[in-house]
This record gives structure tokens, sequence and C-alpha cells, in this order.
């Protein structure tokens, strides 16, 4: 599939490509699934929203345009945008609660639809398409969201719009930073593939969404925070933030005393119950990390569904359940629905056996559509510390010594990322447990790339 850079889009504009302006509005950001009591303390429908960008160099008058949504049980509310409605050049236009931030339209919000665990807020809790149509009823921007539970529509038109849709879900739950919406990674990039360009990014209504842009995940060192000190200035999660544990010390987020890692001091680690996610607050084109790998078998649990457990470091973005993914089909329990997107480790735990795994998640669906780059059977082998990179633009990738060339992929966008779940119920888990890789060894990752280069000249 041929992907459009953010260069290509600047170039386009520049010469004028696409002279009708209405194509330079974009469905920017969306927040559709908040729980009753979000982090900025509103409840449904006062913190739900839907933000336009506007990417061209002209305002864009947006009166009668319309904001239409549907789900697979038929049309949801449309929300028409009123009169004097005006879009400016590189702006923003936000419709949501009054309580929003940067808010331009507050329509009243939607009639119940009779289901009562869907009637929250301006748009249903559920798989959702949001389409916007100009003034002449033409379809400027589609979004699609958990299309793990099926897409809406069947039209090509829309279709052609979504690539796919994305396959993760979102909810926005209390005490977790300034919380996620599902955002472009960059204002106004799109290549008609919404798994590719959307993913779970700290809430910005009205601003731009743009992270910084790095060539490697900048992790923290923190060996001189305090343990339990919560990374929110560097990390956004779905549920629990990455905190700072001392690995040689038994702590509620570290249920098994393990050594220090290979740079010493603190780590980071982070888990949930039910599973979380994290993005840092980036975009990387690849990452150099430590990550604690245990390689005993989960717990015996008894019953219809053995214990398992995955940790996945990744470019890219996933759902905000992290369930636990089964891309090789080896467990018997999880799900096909995890997720994530992009490249990225997958450490897999079950009752028999641990892999490492190399998957490609492209713009995500069933697990069973990754691509496994490489695979590497641990069982049996001393659980450790491990080194575990990739490099997207240069397609290179290393666990401990061993390197694995992969088709490079330059255009991909998206922060790193780190997943965790399990099904053990109660037995001491390994959290998803990571470290810094001190400057001059990082430097190996560098010195990889441009070897690939010079393999590929």
């Amino acid at each position: 599939m041929e992907r459009v850079t953010t260069s290509t889009l600047l170039i386009a504009a520049l010469m004028g490509f696409g002279a009708n302006a209405d194509a330079q509005v974009y469905v920017n950001e969306v927040l559709y699934d908040l729980d009753v009591n979000d982090n900025s303390g509103s409840s449904e429908p006062d913190g739900e929203f839907i933000e336009l960008y506007n990417a061209g160099t002209a305002d864009v008058d947006l009166s009668g345009w319309v904001l239409d949504t549907r789900d697979p049980f038929g049309a949801g509310p449309n929300y028409p945008l009123p009169a004097g409605s005006i879009i400016p050049a590189g702006g923003y236009f936000v419709v949501g609660s009054a309580n929003v931030p940067n808010v331009d339209y507050t329509p009243l919000p939607r009639p119940a639809s009779g289901l009562a665990s869907q009637d929250q807020g301006y748009m249903e809790d559920r798989n959702e398409t949001v389409e916007l149509y100009d003034a002449a009823g033409a379809l400027i921007d589609a979004v699609a969201f958990e299309t793990s539970k099926g897409i809406a529509t069947t039209d090509p038109v829309i279709g052609a719009q979504l690539g796919g849709g994305i396959y993760a879900s979102q909810s926005l739950v209390p005490g977790v930073g300034v919380g996620q919406s599902m955002s472009r990674y960059l204002d106004g990039v799109d290549t008609d593939v919404n798994g590719y360009d959307f993913g779970q990014l700290p809430q910005t209504p009205g601003a731009s969404n743009n992270l910084p842009q790095v060539v490697s995940h900048n992790v923290p060192d923190v060996d001189g925070l305090a343990t339990g000190t919560t990374l929110t200035g560097d990390y956004t999660a779905s549920y629990i933030n990455p905190e700072v544990i001392d690995p040689t010390v038994v702590s509620a987020m570290n249920p098994t005393a393990i050594p220090a890692s290979p740079q010493g001091g603190n780590a980071i680690a982070m888990a949930d119950f039910g599973g979380t996610f994290a993005t840092s607050n980036e975009l990387v084109d690849g990452f150099d990390i430590y990550a604690y790998i245990d390689t005993n078998p989960t717990p015996l649990r008894g019953g219809a569904n053995p214990s398992a457990e995955s940790t996945m470091f990744g470019i890219g973005n996933s759902g905000i359940f992290f369930n636990v993914p089964d891309p090789a089909s080896r467990l018997s329990v999880g799900s096909g629905i995890n997720g994530s997107t992009g490249l990225a480790w997958l450490i897999s735990r079950s009752e028999v056996d641990v892999f490492l795994y190399l998957v490609d998640a492209k713009n995500g669906g069933q697990n069973s559509t990754w691509d496994i780059l490489a695979e590497f059977d641990l069982t049996g082998v001393d659980a450790d510390w491990a080194r575990l990179s990739i490099d997207a633009e240069n397609g290179v990738a290393m666990y401990n010594d061993n390197v694995v060339n992969f088709d490079a992929q330059p255009e991909l966008l998206g922060p790193f990322y780190a997943g965790h779940n399990e099904f053990i119920d109660g037995f001491a888990s390994r959290p998803a447990t990571w470290d810094v890789v001190p400057e001059p060894a990082s430097l190996a990752l560098t010195g990889l790339g441009c070897l690939a280069m010079l393999r590929r000249r």
C-alpha cells in the first residue's frame, strides 16, 4: 500500500493540488466514549466532542455542513452546523459540550436510542462511523471506531475514507493524566487508512494533536525518582500509568523481586488486572530499551480457561484493555481483538511455554492478520533482562545479539507504546517492565540502522 507522507501533503498544498478547499477539512480528533465521572469532573455528554481541522490555506465556511453518525444498528444522530460557522486556515472547529475546552458549537444532546447502555453523550459508545458532509451533501471525510465489532456501512465511497477503520476501542476513565482521545497523529495528515492515521493520544480539543517527533523514544531515567512515582509527564495511559519501581523490592507494581537492569537502579513498570496500555508523549521512528522477560510459564489456573500473560513494546497504538493477543494461535484464552498497530515486540507467556515475537500489526485487525517477522522460543531459558529495539526507518530490530531485518517503514507514524494484560486471577504476574539503555550503548541502534542502509545500497 502506498502511504502519503507529511512532506507529500505539504507539497501538494503548495502546488494547489485539489482546488476544492472543502477537501482540506478533516475529522481530526474524537472523544466518543466518556465514563460518567471523567478526569475533568464532568459527566456524559459534558465531555464528548468532535474536532475538525482545516489543513488548507483559506478559511472555509461550514454553514450547512453536517456531522453524521451511524452504527451497524442504523443511522445515529446528525449535527448540522449553524450559519456563520467558519473554520480558519490551519485552525480548528470543535463540536461538543459547553464544558469542552475551545468548543465552537454545542448542539442539543442527541435523543435516547432505547439502548440504555449506549445513551451517553453525543455519540453512541460502540462501533460507530462519523461522517462529514459539506453543504452540497458531498462526503468530505469519515472515521470509524471499534471496527472489530463490524463496520456500520458497506457504502464504497465511505469505505474508501476508512481503510478498515480503527480496530481499537476507547473509554476515558478517571484519574489518568489528561485522558486520551482518538486523534490523528499529525493534524490533517490523511492516508484514508484510519488505523494508520489515528491513535489514542492526549486529548487536545481546539489545539494541535502534534507531538514532538524524535528518532528514538526518550526513555526517562528514573533513578533519581521515588518509587511509586507515576510518569504522567512522559506517558499517557488508558487506565494505569507507568510508575517507578525498585526491581529488587516487592511492591504493588513489582509483585516479585527481580535483579536490577543492566544500567542499575530503578526501572519502570505498568500493569492492571483488566489490561492497560500507555503511549509516550512523542512520535518516534524507533526505540531501544531494556525489558525484563519472565520466562517462567504462567501458573496453572485450572478450569476451562488456562492462564496467560502478554506484554508488548511497539511503535503505533493499541486498545484501552490491551486484550491478550495471540498471533500464533498458541493460546486458548485471550482475544483476537487486541487493537494494536504498527511494529512491536510481543512477550507471550502461557502455562506451557514462553515466546518472544517481532510482529507487524499493520493498521490493526484480527491478530491472525498480523505478520510475525521473527519468533524466539524462550521456554526453559533463564528469566532476565533483554535488550529490545526497533528501527522502523531502516527496517532493523534487535533482541540482545539477534538482529532482524525487515522491510523498512519510514512513513510509520506513532508513539512508543507499552501494553500489558493477563489471565492469572490473583497470581503474581510480571508487569510490563522496562528501563533506559545508557546513551553510549544506545548508539548501537543507530549503527545497526546505518548498516541496514548500506546493505540496501
